[in-house]
């Protein structure tokens, strides 16, 4: 299993009129230290010409901010689909940060640039072409409250050498432990090759007969399938010799000195 959490985040928000607060402005949190920001799936985004925010969260048990600054005059140099630093500016995300906040800023409560921009705007998205920058976003991101953003999980905050000889080792049976990407805490389970199912409950793992699978994996006019505890085989029929399997396999091939099949064609002759 990925072990990822998909989830809708709140956008942190500040808008200003005539150079003061418009209240309610909105600093998001995650407190929730079994998950991590997946730094592979997300970007930390601020968007704003007057705006710097930060992305607040814990790494190693010691607070960090990572931050971002997008200052422009106009919407000139603001172009759609780029998040190029002008009016949009992405950053990378650390592995490893838990327990997230968000905080949007201006430096000059967008005096300068309130006609097409009165708000600063921070957020964290998953980067699979769920967010895609507008100009108009600068106006108003209004009925997009929320964005997704992804969370990679795990069991506990051991690894998989230590979790293994604890009582409480959840993985259940026809499973394997499985040490999650860097910076991400404990553990996870995955079912073995030749089973199915989930992987966390004690017998949520089963067999797969892949006898039943479509295409069958032996060749069926030369062989048979066999069902057998987390795999299966092929016995090639009287005649033949080999594998008897037709993917990653040679199939069957008929034994030297077998006798072949024989049709007989009779032509009458003619008068």
């Amino acid at each position: 299993m990925d072990g990822e959490l998909d989830i809708l985040m709140y956008i942190a928000k500040r808008c200003y009129e005539s150079g003061e607060l418009v209240e309610p402005t909105n600093n998001p949190s995650i407190n929730y230290p079994a998950f991590t920001i997946s730094n592979t799936k997300n970007k930390f985004l601020t968007i704003g010409c007057d705006t710097y925010s930060y992305l607040n969260a814990f790494r190693n048990n010691e607070s960090i901010s990572i931050g971002s600054v997008s200052i422009c005059k106009s919407r000139t140099n603001v172009e759609d689909g780029s998040c190029n630093g002008i009016g949009c500016c992405q950053v990378d995300i650390p592995t490893g940060l838990k327990n997230l906040n968000l905080k949007a800023y201006s430096f000059n409560n967008h005096r300068n640039v309130s006609d097409f921009n009165p708000c600063s705007f921070a957020f964290v998205a998953k980067e699979d072409d769920m967010f895609n920058f507008s100009s108009s976003y600068l106006e108003s991101l209004q009925g997009n409250e929320t964005y997704p953003m992804v969370f990679d999980w795990a069991i506990g905050d051991e690894n998989c050498g230590t979790a293994q000889n604890r009582s409480d080792y959840v993985c259940g049976g026809n499973t394997s432990c499985v040490t999650p990407p860097k910076g991400v805490d404990g553990y996870r389970c995955k079912f073995n090759k030749g089973y199915e199912g989930n992987p966390y409950l004690p017998h949520g793992c089963q067999d797969i007969n892949e006898c039943k699978a479509y295409p069958n994996p032996c060749d069926i006019t030369t062989s048979r399938c066999n069902n057998i505890d987390g795999d299966f085989t092929c016995t090639c029929l009287d005649g033949y010799e080999g594998d008897g399997k037709i993917i990653n396999g040679k199939g069957c091939r008929l034994k030297a000195g077998a006798n072949r099949s024989r049709i007989n064609i009779i032509i009458p002759l003619g008068k």
